[in-house]
């Protein structure tokens, strides 16, 4: 079988295998589709050399595009590039012939004598690695891997790569999905194929302080950027991904009205204004204490439920805040005193006595209404249930204690459950 060692050009004779002497194929990564993707041909070398030969295969989903002298040969005497249907290679001889002026390619490792370009075909599945194997029985004649070095041959070790299909980045969510206008909400972007070089941009603006947590996960803070909903796209070196209406900026709330205005607390009102926001998003303070049931009806229009005055009368400033910043509307809610009771009078009737506990059980067992549910929530508790009228009955027939304040006078309850009338006198 014949054998070409174009490298050996300059032989004189034939040499031993020196352990630092390599040819290999540097691995990279590329997208499905992607063309012209750079696979570097590396050389480690011991000694001077003046020629190099070599050959490898590549995975039927490469096409094999060209292949040119790498950035460590400023020049050739000869280069002679060679391929087939499944086979590369190539020569190169820095010295051909007279005059010999001793060029050569000093000692070092991982030197870029080649590059190869290959186009990778479309629809390859993530993570599928593509084999490029250097071998040393391609061609016709054969294609010997070897160095010259001092006019002798060399035959290097060989190093097997790949080129590795990476999903271009898939954007999947944005948290929180609001943010101010003026900025530097903290975000993460969570997805998929994200890679320390991946760049994200909020509506065409830079995210801040970018942090690459892992392939799935991104932090930073959002650009300033217009009111409105933007797209948030990753981009790296693989491709770009993208979700449309990810994230929305807003202006900061502005509170118009509330009503009912006014009461003893413990009510659901109804907030009127301009950018409201998700309810998730959204908190509301009555007097600095915090309203439940929060629900977002729309840009214009929210409902909670404020706390109880706990027996405390006065104006009470609301606060609503959300992504877009926060409102205050002073004065806006004024505590009553709302109606009073006495605790365990269930009938409204301003005694304690057993028609009360049969008042109690009447409203659980019968569906007999009540005026007020803290009078017959007996034990102070956070619900009216049987329990009370045992607690009414033990005070009023075994000594046990009396019911907690308000009881011996007309009062307010500072953990209303409700009261809708007056009860007592």
């Amino acid at each position: 079988m014949k054998h070409v060692m174009w490298a050996a050009a300059l032989c004189l004779s034939a040499g031993a295998l020196p352990a630092a002497n390599t040819i290999k194929v540097e691995s990279v990564s590329a997208a499905a589709g992607q063309t012209e993707v750079l696979v570097r041909i590396l050389a480690d070398n011991d000694a001077p050399l003046q020629g190099i030969s070599f050959a490898g295969t590549y995975d039927s989903r490469l096409t094999f595009v060209r292949i040119e002298l790498g950035a460590a040969i400023a020049a050739a005497e000869k280069f002679v590039p060679v391929s087939g249907a499944t086979y590369f290679g190539a020569a190169m001889i820095l010295e051909f012939g007279e005059p010999w002026d001793f060029t050569d390619l000093p000692p070092g490792e991982n030197q870029v004598v080649f590059d190869v370009y290959f186009n990778v075909a479309a629809g390859v599945p993530g993570g599928t690695s593509l084999p490029i194997d250097l071998r040393a029985d391609l061609g016709s004649p054969i294609i010997d891997p070897v160095f010259t070095v001092d006019g002798n041959t060399v035959t290097p070790a060989l190093v097997d790569g790949a080129i590795t299909v990476v999903a271009a980045p898939i954007v999947t969510a944005v948290t929180p999905k609001w943010g101010a206008v003026a900025g530097g909400a903290a975000v993460t972007v969570a997805g998929q194929g994200f890679t320390a070089d991946t760049a994200v941009t909020f509506g065409g603006a830079a995210l801040e302080n970018l942090v690459f947590v892992n392939a799935a996960t991104i932090t930073g803070n959002a650009p300033a950027h217009a009111a409105g909903a933007v797209t948030v796209v990753a981009t790296n070196t693989i491709g770009t991904g993208s979700l449309d209406n990810a994230f929305t900026y807003v202006e900061a709330p502005a509170i118009a009205s509330v009503a009912p205005d006014s009461g003893p607390g413990d009510a659901v009102v109804t907030i009127t204004g301009t950018n409201f926001t998700d309810s998730t998003d959204t908190t509301v303070l009555c007097g600095g204490l915090p309203a439940t049931q929060v629900n977002v009806l729309g840009a214009t229009q929210l409902t909670c439920r404020v706390p109880a005055c706990g027996g405390e009368t006065g104006a009470r400033d609301i606060q609503v805040a959300t992504a877009g910043g926060s409102a205050v509307l002073a004065d806006a809610y004024t505590c009553t005193a709302g109606s009073t009771f006495r605790r365990g009078d269930a009938n409204c009737d301003s005694k304690h006595d057993i028609a009360d506990a049969i008042a109690i059980l009447s409203y659980l067992f019968s569906s007999k209404p009540a005026k007020c549910l803290d009078a017959l929530n007996a034990n102070d508790s956070d619900k009216v249930d049987i329990a009370d009228a045992i607690y009414l009955l033990g005070y009023l027939f075994a000594s046990g204690p009396p019911p907690p304040p308000p009881f011996e006078s007309l009062g307010v309850d500072e953990t209303p459950i409700g009261c809708e009338e007056q009860c007592g006198a």
